[in-house]
């Protein structure tokens, strides 16, 4: 059969599949109608060769190879989920390649009794999560212990055990035992990563440029696709015992737009030292690119004991490198030195964690700790106010456990509770006699994981998350917005008063395209509020508009900075809809209102002649565009700036007087340039300087500015208006301007490098 062959034929068994209802335990099989996903289990240990067929949907004898085969050639609407059993799974056929949205799951949900294990006799990574269409694949892995990967010149060099480059989270998982150039553990190449409640150690970044031992987050500053930054998040996770000549822990490079965020949780025990034949250097912990990492920020973190050969043989202490504002504390982190530059409220500078170990032990759950000692300056120290002092710890310990939380990945609770596999995971645990009713923790504050988000189109998005309630009636919502203020949210949702994890989903429209969001989910009950992660998503710009019309729109496009819009009135009463950012190329009708005092916009409108443009750039103030429409000046494009409409404008009341009225008489016959000159200057007397508005112009065709108390029209020229208390000063740089004195009603030729003031009457 050929391959084509094979493809049809499992497409066909597929559909088949999924057309009925399917309930047959000993197949191994769990599945509903078309829509609906699937659970499948994974029948033996050993490994398949690639390409070959098992149908899980007909055979409870697939390898874990062909039931990830078999998802990438369906790729079925709503993903399924795939349950490993204990075992030592040893791959003998290379990495498993997962190219659709996919959740596999440790199914014993115990520490290590789920290996799966690279053995392959040619080096090879363990997972390696691919974008291979324009919407890369949502993945969870959660409950295994992935181990023995390796990241070689015959294989990308980075990422030893999992190479990431879709939207992939790990949950309950142990990254252990990887080789590599770059991310002995984990290599997040332009993805988007969550490693939460997991335990990544023992990993090694020993060949090549030899960093990023445990995680390396990587972006792509240029491609055929543009930029394209990586995203990490790391919570309630320990990063430890990891080795690399630079960024043992944590290293984030390759894009100045990346983003890391790491909280509660704890990097330690990492080492930088010298690697094939290169020397090491300073950020064993956390190591931020010079110029192109990104941004990291922590909080509620222990970052410690972690070491670096700096010079010689001797190791020393080398917790954090990053360059000037690259690495940012939002409190109550705890670190055993001083080069994280941690300040914030709550911070621990040059503070021992007192760990009772030096590799991370087991404490109960599903992964292995660092445990603090009873007499540890951590203990309690975050109040249970904090953000983050909630949710439960790596082991699934509800926080807090005392009268406050502890910084770090473990919450100190002695002795030791066993593990709750019922608290806290959006994974099922598979046994005959489970309930998570019997075996959850008291009732409390909710638990909120804030899911993968899915956009719909340039202007809408789904939201999901998972949520527990912990016993009390709970509401739910998204929060959402341009930055991490949020500013906009979803309508509550209520979820039943029980201890199982909920997955709670949200549509938003409205939304302004070619743009990045931050979302979070919000979770509250009586006995508090609970946020998730924030999760960023991007959505795509629309077409190109089209050409302006004469006397009805313009196109509006923005250059640098910040620009925002708002459109006329006529579509909203009263004072008109609120300024929103500009983001793409838009058409926008006459009446617009433009606000570039933090950005640089291109404006686009029509001339007289059919097919026929005028251009021109402008930054510095607050204005409303129209066009002229009587004959003489047809086509004329104003830029009328705006006085106390819009948030933090100065009007007139913010002018004052200056001196004592003096009168003036000006001399016989017209005015002139030196009459126009004295009478300015008292009129300075008056009325202050300061400065109300402003704009500056640079255009190529008919274009006016226009002031209280001047216009200036020109043609392909730079100039700047600038409303003042005492008048409408008009500055040329570039060209000729021709400004309209309204007072005076009079016409003055301003040239470059000359200025005129129409002054304020007195």
């Amino acid at each position: 059969m050929t391959n084509a062959g094979r493809r049809g034929w499992r497409r066909g068994i597929a559909w088949r599949s999924r057309s009925v209802l399917v309930v047959c335990a000993s197949l191994g099989v769990l599945s509903a109608g078309p829509a609906s996903a699937a659970t499948y289990f994974v029948g033996k240990t050993e490994d398949s060769p690639p390409g070959s067929i098992c149908d899980p949907t007909l055979s409870s004898n697939c390898t874990l190879r062909q039931i990830i085969s078999f998802e990438n050639e369906t790729a079925p609407s709503s993903p399924d989920k795939v349950g490993v059993p204990a075992g030592v799974y040893r791959l003998t056929y290379g990495a498993l390649i997962i190219e659709t949205s996919v959740t596999i799951f440790g199914v014993a949900r115990a520490m290590g009794v789920t290996i799966i294990k690279q053995a392959s006799t040619t080096p090879d990574r363990v997972f390696a999560i691919q974008a291979p269409g324009a919407s890369p694949p949502t993945v969870s892995i959660a409950e295994l212990t992935v181990a023995g990967g390796t990241a070689d010149a015959s294989n990308e060099l980075v990422g030893g055990d999992l190479r990431n480059a879709g939207h992939l989270t790990l949950t309950d998982d142990w990254i252990t035992g990887g080789h590599a150039s770059s991310g002995g553990g984990i290599a997040n190449v332009s993805g988007s990563l969550i490693v939460d409640h997991s335990l990544v150690s023992d990993n090694h970044a020993s060949s090549g440029s030899g960093d990023s031992g445990g995680i390396a987050n990587l972006g792509k500053p240029s491609g055929p696709s543009g930029d394209a930054p990586a995203h990490l998040t790391v919570n309630t996770s320990t990063v430890s015992n990891n080795d690399a000549r630079l960024g043992a822990g944590i290293f984030s490079q390759g894009d100045n737009t990346n983003e890391t965020t790491i909280t509660n949780s704890t990097i330690a025990y990492n080492r930088n030292q010298e690697e094939a034949a290169k020397p090491a250097g300073p950020g064993a912990g956390l190591l931020l690119g010079n110029g192109d990492g990104g941004t990291m920020t922590v909080q509620n973190t222990i970052v410690a004991s972690n070491t670096a050969m700096l010079s010689g043989p001797t190791f020393t202490s080398s917790n954090c490198s990053a360059p000037a504002g690259g690495l940012g504390s939002l409190g109550f982190n705890l670190e055993s030195g001083i080069d994280c530059g941690f300040v914030m409220t709550g911070d621990l500078p040059s503070t021992d964690p007192q760990f009772t170990v030096t590799e991370p032990t087991y404490e109960g759950g599903n992964t292995n700790v660092l445990p603090l000692s009873a007499a540890s300056k951590a203990i309690d120290h975050i109040p249970p106010t904090a953000p983050g002092c909630t949710g439960s710890d790596q082991r699934r310990v509800i926080r807090p456990y005392g009268s406050g939380c502890e910084p770090g990945a473990y919450e100190f609770s002695p002795p030791s509770p066993p593990n709750l596999p019922g608290e806290g995971s959006p994974f099922p645990f598979i046994g005959p006699s489970f309930n998570p009713n019997e075996l959850a923790a008291p009732p409390g504050r909710p638990a909120a994981t804030t899911g993968a988000t899915g956009v719909t189109s340039t202007t809408s998005a789904t939201f999901s998350a998972s949520i527990t309630p912990n016993g009390l009636a709970t509401t739910v919502h998204f929060e959402y917005g341009l930055d991490t203020n949020y500013g906009s949210i979803t309508a509550e949702q209520t979820v039943a008063s029980d201890f199982v994890s909920h997955a709670i989903a949200a549509r938003v429209t409205g939304l302004l395209p070619n743009s990045r969001y931050h979302v979070r989910a919000v979770a509250s009950n009586s006995a508090g509020t609970v946020t998730g992660l924030d999760q960023v998503f991007q959505l795509p710009a629309d077409l190109p508009p089209p050409p302006p019309v004469l006397g009805k729109n313009v196109n509006i496009q923005p250059v640098s900075g910040l620009v925002l819009v708002r459109l006329p009135s006529v579509t909203s009463p009263a004072k008109g809809q609120s300024f929103v950012p500009l983001t793409e190329s838009r058409q926008v009708p006459l009446g617009t209102d433009v606000d570039v005092r933090a950005g640089t916009i291109r404006l686009v409108s029509a001339a007289v002649t059919r097919g026929k443009t005028f251009r021109g750039d402008f930054q510095g103030g607050v204005f409303r565009v129209l066009q002229m429409r009587s004959r003489r000046e047809r086509g004329v494009t104003e830029l009328r700036l705006l006085t106390g409409d819009f948030a933090g404008a100065l009007s007139s009341t913010a002018c004052v007087t200056v001196g004592r009225r003096q009168s003036f008489t000006p001399p016989p016959g017209p005015p002139n340039g030196r009459a126009v000159g004295a009478s300015a200057a008292i009129a300075r007397r008056h009325l202050s300087s300061r400065v109300l508005q402003r704009l500056q112009a640079n255009v190529h065709g008919h274009f006016r500015t226009s002031g209280r108390y001047s216009a200036a029209t020109a043609r392909g020229t730079r100039w700047d208006t600038l409303d003042r208390c005492d008048g409408t000063l008009t500055r040329v740089q570039r060209g000729t301007v021709v400004v309209r004195d309204v007072h005076r009603q009079r016409s003055i030729v301003v040239q470059a490098g000359q200025s005129y003031l129409a002054m304020a009457p007195q």
